[in-house]
């Protein structure tokens, strides 16, 4: 009696999945129903396994009638078989089986079923870093992982993600997935206005809630993270800039009214046809005063303005914001210098009026010799 064996759907089968294979014969068979149990003999990767006997039909009480066995085996974790699952013999150790007709045992030849693999293992996953350098507000930082075998990224809504932190900020980068490839996956995360991190951006864990990025036998991808990309790091926040009040007085037509501009933080000044100016309110009149950089630091700029005959302010000159159109003062990462200025020097006065006079009617009448004409001018101030 020969057994030829229906094998498994050919297919990666991964942890819980049921491995099924039928072996049929040609006429019925007994099936003595107590004694050692009936088993297949399976290798699957370097590991023996063993396929169960299933059931199929019921007799007397003396035997079972069959004409196929059916055994099954559940995958378990661990399981791992690229070349294919073997069926290598069938365990009868007390001769339950045998031939309705002659009473002879059954003959099983093993195989491999080259088409039938199991998978348990879940991709893990390398951290390609990007190139060094600073990024600023709207810059793209792109994360690559690296993939030890091929996964497909199944349709869904849910995202998937890398946690990255940012300074002290939580983000996330996003899955790329038109820039992804079955092992190498790209995720994006544009810089935000206000981040900071001059140590470097630390990348966190793979988010995939909804299990889409899996191997051929559905194996999720794993990700744990935990590396700090000292070199790749962030400035998003613009420097600023205080005010330094000029010395006080009144400043008359002619005198250079210095204003400074302290930065939190050094800057460069670059080479542009563009001038640099901090509007002033000189009374009702607008005003500006010049970056001289010449006079200026990396963080502190001085910005002039020369008084014009006519100018007159008693309360205190006001400043205001910096005017850069070129964007040529920044800091290192490329963030411009903001100022948005609004305070009044009230101790910062200008009168470059020149007093006024008018005359002051003389009595009428006729002088005569060695009268005295008086005459008088009433001023303006």
């Amino acid at each position: 009696m020969n057994f030829v064996m229906l094998m498994p759907p050919p297919a990666v089968y991964n942890a819980g999945d049921a491995l099924t294979f039928q072996l049929y014969s040609g006429h019925a068979f007994y099936i003595v129903p107590t004694g050692a149990p009936i088993e297949l003999a399976l290798v699957i990767g370097s590991q023996a396994r063993t396929a169960t006997l299933q059931y199929m039909t019921t007799g007397p009480a003396d035997f079972i009638v069959e004409t196929q066995l059916i055994f099954t085996y559940r995958v378990q974790a661990g399981d791992n078989d690229s070349d294919g699952v073997a069926a290598v013999a069938l365990s009868d150790p007390d001769g339950r089986l045998f031939d309705l007709i002659n009473g002879d045992p059954p003959t099983f030849y093993g195989s491999t079923l080259a088409n039938v693999t199991v998978d348990t293992v879940a991709p893990t996953a390398t951290l390609d870093a990007p190139a060094n350098g600073t990024r600023v507000a709207g810059d793209v930082v792109s994360l690559a992982l690296d993939l030890d075998e091929a996964v497909t990224i199944a349709n869904a809504v849910d995202p998937v993600t890398l946690a990255l932190t940012v300074g002290s900020q939580a983000r996330t980068a996003t899955l790329n997935e038109s820039a992804s490839t079955a092992t190498r996956l790209v995720f994006e995360y544009t810089v935000q206005s206000g981040d900071n991190d001059a140590d470097g951006i630390a990348v966190g864990a793979l988010s995939d809630a909804g299990g889409r990025v899996a191997d051929a036998a559905g194996n999720a991808l794993t990700f744990t993270g935990g590396s700090t990309l000292a070199n790749v790091t962030v400035d998003a926040v613009a420097p600023m800039a205080t005010l330094d009040s000029a010395a006080s007085g009144t400043r008359v037509a002619g005198d250079v009214i210095s204003v400074a501009l302290d930065t939190s933080e050094a800057v460069s000044i670059h080479t542009g046809a563009d001038p640099i100016t901090l509007a002033l309110t000189v009374g009702s009149q607008a005003r500006t005063a010049t970056l001289n950089e010449a006079a200026s630091t990396a963080t502190h700029l001085v910005f002039e303005y020369t008084v014009q005959s006519g100018d007159h302010d008693a309360d205190g000159i006001v400043v205001g914001a910096l005017s850069d159109a070129g964007g040529r003062v920044t800091d290192g990462a490329g963030n411009a210098l903001t100022f948005a200025g609004g305070s009044t020097l009230a101790n910062v006065t200008v009168d470059a009026v020149a007093p006024s006079a008018t005359l002051d009617t003389v009595a009428n009448g006729l002088r005569g010799p060695g009268n005295i004409l008086v005459f008088a001018l009433n001023l303006s101030e």
